[in-house]
């Protein structure tokens, strides 16, 4: 039994499972590192609440790995965040 747990991990499970096989459990632990990172900001007085801008940069180029990116992005992130701009088509 194979264990997994980083923030970059969820982009590239399939990836893993391809070659370790499916008997891996991943550990998600990003969304309670962003609340963490978020509380962080607030005490300090540096959070700023804007649309913002998410890019997605991958040394690789690969178009696949960014739509995924984009796709998790948009089911994991709260309401409040806002729109999700990205130049992928669905």
């Amino acid at each position: 039994m194979w264990y997994f747990g980083c923030t970059h991990y969820p982009l590239i499970q399939d990836e893993i499972k391809e070659i370790l096989g499916e008997d891996i459990i991943f550990f998600n632990g990003a969304p309670n590192l962003a609340k963490h990172l978020k509380n962080i900001l607030q005490e300090q007085d540096l959070l700023e609440i804007n649309e913002g801008k998410i890019e997605f940069l991958d040394s690789k180029n690969s178009k696949e790995k960014e739509k995924r990116f984009y796709d998790y992005l948009k089911l994991t992130l709260t309401a409040n965040i806002g729109n999700i701009k990205s130049n992928i088509n669905n």
